[in-house]
This record gives structure tokens, C-alpha cells and sequence, in this order.
């Protein structure tokens, strides 16, 4: 687990909890989509890619849900009772819909290569998939709008960062840098400063330093110059 000792920051804002990371969901499950789209299914070892991003995309989802509950959750059921109970139960619902997506492809892996209905069977799955993906969208609008709407009104900016803080800290340093990066792969440049100058001012030093090197070869190089530049004035 990563352990840290935050720096006591004075908030002047309020921070959104939900914004960031499902910004990088957007994107990551918009480019399966288009993979799946574009998939071969007669093609062993396209299947095979697809399988590999499909569990890596629910690997995160669980772990996702899992922060939300943990640390979000137990806030907002003090302000509106019935909330979390709803949120749970779609993740429950989503984890079991992405499981019987795998369960198809790996399926379809498995079919005669020259099975007269794989291409039908194939576009069946990408369907199904983008029904997932339609709901799930539905599912973080919801959180985003109407359950960070109540935090803002009900929390202090303190108590939110606190929450901010736990989130980071319950995750093991190879899942925080890895849910960072779909972050930033996500974010436009004035929201890709704000999350790194927050990052410097909450890590300590080393994983400050282990996020940028870990994080920075995904962003382009005159985009990481103006970033930088920025953190250097802070």
C-alpha cells in the first residue's frame, strides 16, 4: 500500500473526485470500442488483443469501484442515505456484464476460424459491447453531475481533499501511476497542469518523481515542455 505524509494544504476550491479518472475511462473504452469494430475475428491474435484490453479495462473498473465505495461512499450516504446503494448495485451490474463479455470472446476464439456465422457472432459482440459502454457513460454522467453536485454542496474543501488523500494513498504504486496515466491520456493541458501541480504538492518527493517518469513518455513532447514550465513555477 502507498503510505505518504500529506504537507497541510489550505483549499481555497473544491476538488472534483469523479472528473479526471473518468475522463481517461471515456477514452480508453472509446478506443475498444473502435477496436472491437475494427477486430478480425477470424484473426487468432486479434482476438487474443482484445480479450487482453477487455480484463484490463474490468481489472481497473473493480479496483475503481472499489475506491469509490471505500472512501466516497460512506460521506455521501451520511448526506443522502439511498445513494450509495443505487451506485453499488450498477457496479455490481457492470462487473458481471464485462465478464460475460469476456466469457463471448473467449468463445469466439475457440469457433472454426471458417464457421460461416463468426463475422455475425463477432458483430454481435460489438454490439453488445457499445450497449455496455452506453450504460456505463449514463452511469459516470450520474456521478459526475448530480452525486459531485452534492458533495460540493455538503462538503468543505477540506473534507473533500481528504477524501482525494485516502484515494491516493489506499492505492499500490504500480495501480496509482497506472490509474494517473489513463488520467492524463484523457485530460486537455490546463487539467493535465492542475493534476501534476497537485500531485507535487500532496507526494512526497520520490513518487513525485516516479509519476513523471512514468507518466510523462505518454505525453507529447511540446505539451511535456509546457507542463513542466509550469511546475517549475511552483
Amino acid at each position: 500500500m502507498f503510505q505518504a505524509s500529506f504537507p497541510v494544504m489550505t483549499m481555497v476550491f473544491k476538488i472534483p473526485l469523479y472528473s479526471g479518472i473518468h475522463k481517461g475511462q471515456r477514452r480508453w473504452l472509446a478506443d475498444i470500442s473502435i477496436g472491437a469494430g475494427r477486430t478480425d475475428f477470424s484473426k487468432q491474435e486479434e482476438v487474443d488483443f482484445l480479450i487482453q484490453e477487455m480484463k484490463a479495462f474490468t481489472e481497473h473498473l473493480k479496483e475503481h469501484a472499489d475506491l469509490e465505495e471505500r472512501f466516497i461512499h460512506p460521506t455521501l450516504g451520511g448526506i443522502v442515505a439511498s445513494c450509495p446503494r443505487g451506485i453499488e448495485a450498477e457496479h455490481r451490474t457492470q462487473h458481471l456484464d464485462l465478464e460475460d463479455l469476456i466469457k463471448s470472446l473467449e468463445m469466439i476464439k475457440q469457433m472454426p476460424k471458417d464457421h460461416e456465422n463468426l463475422p455475425k457472432i463477432g458483430h454481435e459482440f460489438y454490439l453488445a459491447l457499445n450497449r455496455f459502454v452506453s450504460t456505463y457513460l449514463k452511469h459516470i454522467d450520474f456521478e459526475e453531475d448530480h452525486v459531485q453536485q452534492i458533495l460540493f454542496n455538503d462538503c468543505t474543501p477540506e473534507e473533500l481533499l481528504n477524501i482525494f488523500k485516502n484515494i491516493l494513498a489506499a492505492q499500490p504504486p504500480p495501480v496509482l501511476m497506472a490509474n494517473l496515466k489513463l488520467m492524463v491520456s484523457g485530460l486537455n493541458l490546463p487539467e493535465t497542469i492542475g493534476l501534476f501541480t497537485m500531485a507535487k504538492s500532496l507526494m512526497p518527493a520520490s513518487t513525485f518523481q516516479q509519476m513523471i517518469s512514468y507518466v510523462s513518455s505518454s505525453i507529447e513532447p511540446q505539451k511535456w515542455a509546457m507542463i513542466q514550465a509550469q511546475l517549475g513555477k511552483n
